[in-house]
């Protein structure tokens, strides 16, 4: 029995003590909350104040830095000082001050300094024999950088701190200096106490005193504090007679950078606050420090007097608030105490009752407790089994009504557990057969067992479920005997269907898979754990030429791969059958096969393991990738071709660049000469200069070359005499050929004109001498070149040109090399083909060759058989009535003219040059190397000039849009444009601008003089 608790705690404590603690907690942040806000206003106020002490400081700074400035200027209006200034005269100067009066030094300031335009100090009044010295104060050099008045603190040596005025004195006479006047602040003390009402303190760091100095004022009686009464600044001056000595501590450990800061402090009963500002040079550098200090201890006794008289106030209050609670409560605590005095017998009595009853009652419910808790553990062990077990199983009895069913039963039925307990199970779910056909209960196992008693096992029957499908089921029926007696049966079954899908799936797999590998398109090849073929594909037998009888069972290496390939395939095989693994796996592999000939041929093989019980096998997949190959070795060997042929058009792009300075290079030269040539007589050097002429002939015909091997040439046809070209060739050729390679010519003379350019023409005979020194590198031979003029009676038919009657210049190659096959004859003409090793060549020379002689008019016969070399001959149309003599126009004198000429070249020495022929020629010349210049020349005197003469390239303005100014000024202005060579700009489009004449650099007198009056004389629209 529970023991009643007579004793209680009493409530008035834990209701009183916390009343207690809040009202002690209020009254104290009270009075904190009042002092806190007294203090920041104290603060405030006293920051203030400060900040008003360093305002009014600034002011009297101010005031005695004008005064000093006016005192300065007073004795710079001196003519006496100025003369003895000028003349830098100590002596008058002295004089000079003397006359203002006995004490001008002291009158005027502290002291006064004079300096030289050096800022040398040649005259202190203080110290008149003091030695020149160059003086580095902070006011000094600004005055001096700024030539104005400059004024700043500073401290002296022996610890006067200095408001040092500097102001430049710079007279008509000459000469220029500065005058300094000092004043010491010390003397502000008194004043700012004056206006403030505080204690000032004046105090400078002893980094800038000398001690010695400071010292020796200090005994004269001229310092305020003590050396050693601060930590590492002094007190200059002061208002209070006494320092506090916790104010001696506070600089001690607080002089330090800050503009403006406040102190507070309580010595013997004081009460003392202030602040400090700092003192700073014009370098903004401490030097000391202004302090302000007042005591306000009355004012701290009458804050804290107030306080004391609130906090008894609330205090009070506090406590009538304590005893009206505390009695209320206490009343409150008697009447509980009597209540549950009361409560506490009643229950007393009725617990003795209930304490009999509950003993009794106790020992009945363990009785039964531990009967359930027996049968509840056997039917949940029971249970367990069968919601657990994976099968579905349920009971049946003697008439076959359904007496338990476990939940995987009633899931694969379509049912809830509940709705099959007491329903008959043959007409339930086994009442048909799969067909639909009506399944009697005589022919069912299940009952079978109902009826004999034994154990029935049915592999393959059929259920069917609630909505009406069935599944496929094995089950085993188990009699149940109770007392001797069979009363049912318990039925086990589980759902068979995914296993005959299964089943039936993998023979459908097997079906389908042979189907796709008898009509894929690659071998498909099945190699079995002892290396023999155990598959063969029809692909595999198109592929190798063996039929499946012919392969199954043979040794699948031994038949398919190259003997030099068997040790690498053993040692892989040998890897493979022991572990599954081998490098081949996981990878498309290009490889070399055999086919049933014996003929190798390229593969594709990719591989795969399949893991049987007897060990390892593989499966191979093979494609015939002959096509393939042959197709990639064609694309490589054309990319090879296209990057050969881009790295010959860069390196046609460059010889284009050379061929356009090089140009310029043989104007200069060949128009020099030829002005020496007008101004030299008959003798040595003039044969000299008709040598350099040719040369330099040459070299033109050779900048024709490049630009034909550049293939950016292209020009006019003309009539053209072609055995200059092809001797000019054979020339270039015989340098670069082999000492093993004779060349021999048969050129005839007077064999008339073709019409052609030039350059092609040396490109097509510099191409076939080229194949042919190439045929014959190895062996060496004869490199035979004939020109001549022939004549067809008849039209000749050859191969794919037909030639009419006519003379024709005849150009035959021929060479004793190897020669050509008949089986590639005709394809010698197509892009690209070469008989050449890869990077020998590009296999476009013939075919540029057949385009050149095609776009002429012409043809190519080709004769040649192997091992007796080949002839190429070439047939150009010649022009009717055209003979050398006639063709060759001789011009001794060149034409002139006294026209207004505007030449433009931006190179000093063209311009130099083609002044000085069209001087010759009889021209007034104007010339420019500004395209710029030229055209604003023009544009302000378009009528002073009857022809335009410009070079194209030129910074800038290029010569065409010069022309294209000039035209839009002038319409039908003659311009003769020159060009070395020029990529965007030819002939047409320069026709097409209105430009009259177009020439090619370099030019010769001649040249030069005849396009001048062509264009000239020709009539104006």
């Amino acid at each position: 029995m529970v023991e009643i608790r007579k004793n209680r705690e009493s409530i008035t404590l834990p209701l009183v003590f916390p009343l207690v603690v809040a009202l002690a907690l209020s009254l104290a942040a009270s009075l904190y909350g009042m002092r806190w806000v007294q203090q920041q206003n104290t603060n405030q106020r006293l920051y203030e104040e400060v900040y008003q002490g360093q305002q009014l400081f600034r002011s009297l700074l101010e005031t005695e830095v004008r005064q000093l400035q006016i005192r300065i200027e007073i004795l710079q209006a001196n003519q006496g000082l100025q003369k003895a200034f000028l003349a830098r005269d100590r002596f008058r100067l002295k004089a000079a001050l003397s006359r203002l009066g006995p004490n001008a030094g002291s009158v005027f300031g502290m002291g006064l300094l004079f300096f030289d335009s050096e800022r040398k100090l040649f005259f202190s009044v203080d110290h008149p024999n003091l030695q020149e010295e160059t003086m580095d104060d902070l006011a000094l050099r600004q005055a001096a950088r700024t030539h104005k008045m400059a004024h700043g603190l500073e401290l002296a040596k022996d610890g006067r701190f200095l408001l040092r005025v500097v102001v430049p004195w710079v007279m008509a006479g000459g000469g220029a200096g500065y005058v300094e006047m000092s004043q010491d602040i010390g003397s502000f003390a008194p004043r700012l106490k004056e206006g403030l009402g505080y204690e000032i303190f004046i105090t400078a760091r002893k980094a800038g005193i000398d001690q010695k100095q400071w010292a020796a004022a200090e005994a004269a009686g001229r310092r305020a504090g003590s050396w050693q009464e601060m930590g590492d600044c002094v007190i200059l001056a002061r208002t209070m007679s006494t320092v506090p000595g916790e104010f001696c501590a506070i600089l001690k450990t607080s002089h330090h950078q800050g503009f403006v800061r406040t102190i507070d402090f309580t010595e013997n009963n004081k009460h003392f606050r202030g602040g400090f500002v700092d003192l700073l040079d014009p370098a903004q550098q401490n030097l000391g420090s202004l302090v302000m200090l007042r005591d306000v201890t009355s004012e701290v006794v009458s804050l804290w007097a107030m306080i004391f008289y609130l906090g008894g106030v609330g205090l009070a209050i506090a406590v009538l608030l304590f005893l009206f609670f505390y009695l209320h409560i206490a009343r409150l605590d008697r009447r509980l105490f009597k209540n549950q005095e009361n409560l506490n017998d009643t229950i007393a009595s009725k617990e003795i009752a209930l304490s009999q009853t509950s003993t009794l009652l106790q020992l009945d419910i363990a009785k039964r407790e531990k009967a359930e808790h027996d049968f509840r553990s056997m039917c949940y062990q029971n249970q367990l089994i069968l919601d657990s077990v994976g099968e579905g199983i349920f009971g049946l009895d003697s008439q076959g009504n359904h007496t338990f069913v476990n939940p995987q039963a009633a899931r694969m039925l379509g049912y809830e557990p509940g709705e099959l307990i007491g329903q008959p199970s043959h007409v339930t779910w086994h009442h048909s057969r799969p067909n639909g056909a009506h399944f009697p209960d005589r022919e069912c196992q299940i009952y079978q067992t109902l009826r004999d008693g034994k154990v029935h096992h049915m592999e393959d029957d059929f259920f069917w479920r609630k909505d009406g499908s069935g599944f496929s089921t094995e089950y085993t029926s188990t009699p149940i005997w109770e007392e001797g007696q069979l009363s049912g049966a318990v039925v086990s079954f589980k759902d068979i269907s995914d296993k005959k899908k299964a089943r039936h799936d993998l023979v459908a797999s097997e079906n389908r898979y042979r189907a796709i590998a008898g009509t894929a398109q690659d071998a498909i090849i099945l190699m079995d754990d002892h290396g023999r073929i155990a598959y063969w594909n029809p692909a595999a037998e198109r592929i190798f030429g063996y039929t499946e009888g012919e392969v199954l069972g043979r040794d699948l290496h031994a038949l398919l791969i190259p003997a030099r390939f068997a040790p690498e395939f053993e040692k892989g095989l040998k890897r493979f059958w022991a572990s599954g693994e081998g490098n081949a796996f996981g990878r498309v592999l290009e490889m070399t096969a055999l086919c049933k000939g014996g003929k190798e041929f390229p593969v594709e093989l990719a591989i795969s393991a399949l893991c049987q019980e007897e060990g390892w096998w593989a499966v191979g997949i093979v494609r015939d990738i002959s096509e393939r190959v042959r197709q990639r070795t064609v694309q490589n060997e054309l990319q090879a071709r296209l990057r050969h042929s881009q790295k010959m058009e860069a390196i046609g792009t460059l010889a284009g660049g050379i061929a356009h300075d090089f140009n310029n290079i043989l104007a200069a030269i060949m128009g020099y000469t030829e002005l020496a040539l007008l101004e030299t007589g008959e003798g040595n050097l003039r044969d000299t200069l008709l040598e350099v002429r040719r040369a330099s002939n040459r070299a033109k015909d050779l900048v024709g070359h490049i630009l034909a091997f550049s293939r950016q040439g292209e020009m006019a046809r003309t009539a053209v005499n072609v055995v200059p070209i092809v001797r000019e060739t054979l020339k270039m050729l015989r340098a670069s050929l082999p000492a093993t390679i004779e060349i021999r010519q048969t050129i005839g003379q007077d064999l008339g004109r073709i019409m052609a350019d030039p350059t092609q023409i040396h490109q097509v005979v510099m191409n076939l001498c080229t194949n042919a020194s190439h045929a014959m590198r190895e062996t060496g031979g004869v490199l035979k070149v004939d020109v001549a003029q022939v004549h067809l009676p008849d039209k000749l038919v050859l191969s794919t040109f037909v030639l009419e009657p006519g003379n024709y210049l005849k150009i035959t190659v021929c060479d004793t090399g190897q020669g050509i096959a008949p089986a590639i004859l005709d394809k010698i003409f197509d892009p690209f083909f070469t008989t050449k090793s890869r990077g020998e060549g590009t296999g476009l020379g013939l075919s540029v060759v057949h385009g050149i002689v095609t776009s002429h008019g012409g043809g190519i016969e080709v004769k040649g058989a192997p091992e007796q070399g080949t002839c190429f001959s070439l047939y150009f149309p010649v022009l009717e009535g055209v003979s050398e003599t006639m063709a060759v126009v001789l011009a001794d004198v060149p034409p002139t003219g006294k026209e207004r000429i505007l030449l433009v070249d931006d190179e000093e020495v063209l311009i130099e040059m083609g002044e000085r022929i069209l001087i010759y020629l009889g021209y007034k010349v104007t010339s420019m190397t500004s395209s710029i210049e030229a055209l604003e020349l023009f544009r302000a005197q378009p009528e002073n000039f009857d022809l335009v003469i410009t070079d194209y390239t030129m910074p800038n303005m290029t010569g065409g849009e010069l022309a294209k100014q000039i035209l839009a000024i002038r319409p039908g202005m003659p311009i003769v444009l020159c060009t070395g060579f020029s990529e965007v700009f030819n002939e047409e489009k320069a026709m097409a601008l209105g430009v009259q004449g177009y020439v090619m650099k370099p030019l010769s007198i001649h040249e030069l003089a005849e396009v001048c009056r062509r264009v000239l004389d020709k009539p104006r629209k």
